[in-house]
């Protein structure tokens, strides 16, 4: 089930969908190294699969920090990239 936080889980690390997916039941795959993620029959993202804790696209983190109301809407993309590459150190896919 994705958490509040818009994030899915597989072993010991997470991995970002948009957030309209939160507290909907998912379905994982696993091959070629890289996590399917599915709702339903749809495949919702890829990730490549990871040991890092916390795994973001950069279209997921700006859509959850939209939802969140963190930032200015105007400049929301500039902030939520910089937010993702310090404080995620890197965890973002962009």
């Amino acid at each position: 089930m994705v958490n509040p936080s818009s994030m899915i889980t597989d072993q010991s690390s997470q991995y970002s969908v948009p957030p309209e997916y939160i507290g909907k039941e998912m379905k994982l795959q696993v091959y070629d190294n890289y996590i399917h993620i599915y709702h339903n029959t749809t495949l919702v993202t890829l990730h490549s699969l990871s040991s890092r804790k916390l795994n973001y696209h950069e279209k997921h983190y700006v859509a959850i920090a939209q939802q969140a109301g963190v930032f200015k809407k105007e400049e929301i993309e500039d902030r939520a990239k910089e937010n993702c590459t310090l404080l995620f150190w890197n965890f973002c896919t962009f």
